[in-house]
């Protein structure tokens, strides 16, 4: 496995902690980590308190609530840092209202 750490923007950053914020105790929270352009697994985690185990393309979770920190930690198998597509999408919100952020892969 490879691990990458990814540092949000501050928007973006800014962005997460009111869409967590506003979710809290709302029925939970919904995380649809999809990764852009291939079905490899991964293994996200967003916030040291908030963390989302993919298997496959699609699948989704409810974590627990998130810190105030927000980074995202992603790790791939190989065959992910083969291809040309180093480019991630999270979605964070619940089932009727999704945000969605882009993460690239230096």
């Amino acid at each position: 496995m490879v691990k990458m750490e990814l540092e949000l923007s501050e928007t973006a950053k800014r962005c997460i902690k009111d869409k967590l914020s506003q979710l809290q105790g709302a029925g939970g929270l919904l995380i649809n980590f999809v990764e852009y352009k291939s079905c490899c697994g991964a293994h996200v985690k967003i916030s040291n308190a908030l963390v989302v185990d993919i298997k496959r393309y699609g699948t989704t979770v409810v974590p627990v609530a998130a810190t105030e920190s927000v980074v995202a930690y992603v790790e791939k198998d190989s065959d992910f840092f083969e291809t040309d597509y180093n480019t991630i999408r999270v979605d964070i919100g619940n089932s009727e209202d999704c945000d969605l952020f882009e993460v690239s892969f230096e």
